[in-house]
């Protein structure tokens, strides 16, 4: 997977858990329904109704953990992905840097010396740049 695709599934997970709250309000209203009626009627169907109720809670319980396992999941993968993509881009980086550093080109006059001064001013910025961005992470 890489960062687009991990980071679309967590907004996958976003638009079906964004209800989770209205369900949770609706388990609330149901078991004070269930509770209401147990006051009102003592019977089996009460009891069947409360069986029913302790059902839907330790399903609903269920789904809330594996949600939070999931987006826990997904929110890791997403960390990793990006990691992987910050080693590649310093990898691909550093290959292009080393090969700029290790030229043999000697200049052989006062501008092209001038100009290999530039550049290797350039690089060095380049470099320091990436030593602040390295020690960040």
């Amino acid at each position: 997977r890489d960062i687009a695709s991990v980071d679309a599934l967590l907004r996958q997970h976003a638009v079906a858990t964004r209800d989770f709250p209205a369900v949770d309000e609706k388990l609330a209203s149901l078991n004070q329904e269930t509770q209401r009626l147990q006051r009102a009627y003592r019977n089996n169907r009460t009891e069947e109704a409360k069986q029913v109720q302790e059902s839907l809670e330790k399903k609903w319980v269920e789904v809330n953990a594996i949600a939070q396992e999931r987006k826990g999941k997904l929110t890791d993968a997403l960390a990793h992905q990006q990691f992987l993509t910050r080693h590649h881009d310093l990898s691909s980086w550093l290959t292009e840097m080393e090969a700029l550093i290790q030229s043999d080109e000697v200049a052989d006059d006062v501008n092209m010396a001038d100009v290999l001064c530039k550049r290797h001013k350039e690089r060095k910025s380049q470099i320091d740049n990436r030593e602040m961005d390295l020690t960040r992470h």
